[in-house]
């Protein structure tokens, strides 16, 4: 058992380090992610990512009493919106050159539709502290990096951050 959380500790630090590699290549992140080491790996971002790890690992079991199955919702629903609206992208794409991909695009819309139903209230409200963490990462990094933030991102980080303030407290009153 310890040898397989260890293993998934790592394979995720590994993932976040990848994933913030392309962010601040895209320069989405603070220029602080930009430090890197010896390893040419971004100390920040691989200490941000143990940090977040960590705390999942340290609350995850206080939140539910099948840890697995949290993890597993929580994992799943925040890829959610991601395929959702790449089945949207894939049905504009396919509309323009009259392609049969536009069924795959209204399913992959219909899956993110009954997937995100079936979900727990708590699981959904739980998310939106991640997309919340996202969000300001992505906003400091624009102002670190000189760029305009839009009326659209600022629209939708007070969004997130509305349904992310009420996420804690229903968390918290439950």
């Amino acid at each position: 058992m310890l040898i397989s959380v260890l293993s998934c500790w790592l394979s995720w630090n590994v993932n976040f380090v990848e994933l913030f590699d392309k962010f601040i290549i895209d320069e989405c992140v603070p220029k602080l992610f930009l430090k890197k080491n010896k390893h040419n790996i971004s100390i920040y971002s691989l200490l941000f990512g143990t940090i977040i790890i960590q705390i999942c690992i340290i609350v995850f079991p206080f939140l539910s009493d099948n840890v697995y199955i949290f993890i597993i919702n929580i994992s799943t629903l925040l890829i959610i919106p991601c395929y959702f609206v790449s089945s949207i992208y894939l049905i504009k794409l396919s509309w323009k050159e009259n392609t049969k991909n536009i069924v795959f695009g209204c399913l992959g819309i219909l899956i993110s539709i009954i997937s995100l139903i079936s979900f727990k209230i708590e699981n959904i409200l739980f998310d939106f502290v991640f997309y919340f963490i996202g969000c300001m990462l992505y906003i400091l990094g624009n102002l670190d990096h000189g760029k305009s933030t839009t009326k659209k991102d600022i629209i939708i980080t007070i969004i997130i951050s509305v349904i992310t303030i009420i996420g804690i407290i229903y968390l918290i009153i439950k």
